[in-house]
């Protein structure tokens, strides 16, 4: 499906407001903020923080020699913090994820850094060369990397902002984040175009495994580990709002409360989730998901799908839907979204392709000889495909003056 252009416009102005909201919690000394980031959202995510100087981690591990694997995942970004440079001729997050290394290799690479810091320290620099934390009083540093960060994720909802008190440590968010690459669901959820889009995979990627392992009782009760992308904003759009308790203090963690901008077919703007009670609670679990829990994303989800679609069918068909009233557009997309998945389409882009089909046609589509024969037909296109095909083919009769 094509953007809006005026979703964009709508994005920029919600990273403006995000801007001023995460500077409004670092200007409280009572407060830190950082970021996790989104890696398959750019080509090269590491080497654009780098550019920016501002710290980063990934919160995959090493997978195998597939640094791609690492790149496409979650990064966590330090605002405190100058990016650290390796002089190993390798990407500077390397050392991150691999756990292999040779206490040779390890003592020299300790060897350097400090060697770095302390001759930053003696010309003057109070962060070591990014070593250490930017000094107390030096906020304009810390909102300097944060509007870099989301200048890097403006137009996208790559970057969710993780706040706590004065206490809240990298470190312990980065255990966090590392329990929460992976994500409990039930085995038998039967609505696999949630998980597709809100998990990414079928199994939990070895790169993506939490430094704790979950508890047998979770694979005992049904349910089985998938990537979760906490990083996308959207996509927490989608699951916060379906959590019960138990399960937002699993997603929250050491946090207080999360800021994102979530892509405006989630309802864009500035989204803020605070936690409702104390951090001080019994050790957390993993997030689990329940088959309820499931069945809520579901639902949300395909009522932002109708919407998405009523709105391309508003900029490229509207003439044909000017007798129905918003609740009859609705119901309408419901029933030939539901058709077109009987016959196995399945990607929202074509499902929409196949409502705009129906319009043009009258709802008489499959009434055309062969249409129906056609999409059940076995062969190498897929049902998605043939969708395509089929737009194509009308649109070529349309020019030659040809009418369905």
């Amino acid at each position: 499906m094509l953007r809006d252009p005026s979703d964009e416009r709508r994005q920029d102005t919600a990273s403006q407001a995000l801007l001023k909201a995460v500077c409004e919690l670092t200007a409280n000394p009572q407060k830190r903020v950082y970021a996790a980031m989104d890696g398959s959202q750019y080509s090269d995510l590491p080497q654009l923080l780098k550019e920016a100087n501002v710290a980063h981690r990934p919160l995959y591990r090493y997978a195998d020699g597939d640094y791609d694997v690492i790149l496409g995942g979650p990064w966590l970004v330090d605002p405190y913090q100058a990016a650290i440079s390796y002089s190993t001729g390798a990407p500077s997050w390397v050392g991150e994820v691999e756990d292999d290394l040779s206490e040779e290799v390890l003592h020299a690479r300790s060897a350097a850094l400090s060697a770095h810091m302390v001759t930053s320290l003696q010309g003057g620099d109070p962060t070591g060369g990014g070593m250490l934390p930017v000094p107390e009083g030096d906020k304009i540093t810390v909102e300097e990397r944060l509007r870099k960060i989301i200048v890097l994720s403006q137009g996208k909802p790559a970057v969710v902002f993780w706040s706590g008190g004065n206490d809240f440590a990298p470190e312990r968010l980065y255990r966090h984040l590392r329990g929460l690459n992976r994500i409990f669901v039930p085995k038998t959820w039967k609505g696999p175009e949630v998980l597709s889009e809100l998990l990414r995979g079928e199994k939990a990627s070895p790169a993506a495994e939490s430094d704790l392992s979950a508890s047998d009782s979770v694979m005992s009760a049904g349910h089985e580990p998938l990537t979760f992308r906490h990083a996308d904003a959207s996509v927490m759009m989608q699951i916060i709002p379906a959590l019960d308790e138990t399960q937002l203090d699993n997603l929250f963690g050491p946090a207080t409360q999360l800021l994102f901008a979530p892509g405006c077919e989630w309802g864009g703007g500035v989204k803020r989730a605070r936690r409702a009670f104390s951090c001080d609670r019994p050790r957390r679990g993993p997030l689990i998901l329940s088959k309820d829990m499931m069945a809520s994303i579901s639902d949300v989800r395909e009522q932002a799908s109708r919407r998405k679609i009523s709105d391309y069918l508003e900029r490229h068909a509207a003439d044909h839907l000017k007798d129905l009233d918003e609740k009859e557009r609705d119901t309408w997309i419901r029933a030939h979204i539901l058709e077109a998945r009987s016959l196995g389409v399945r990607s929202e882009a074509d499902l929409g392709r196949w409502c705009y089909l129906q319009v043009i046609t009258g709802g008489r589509l499959t009434q055309q000889p062969g249409v129906s024969d056609y999409m059940m037909s076995k062969g190498e296109a897929t049902p998605d495909e043939k969708v395509r095909l089929l737009l194509r083919s009308v649109s070529a009769a349309s020019q030659r003056g040809v009418t369905a």
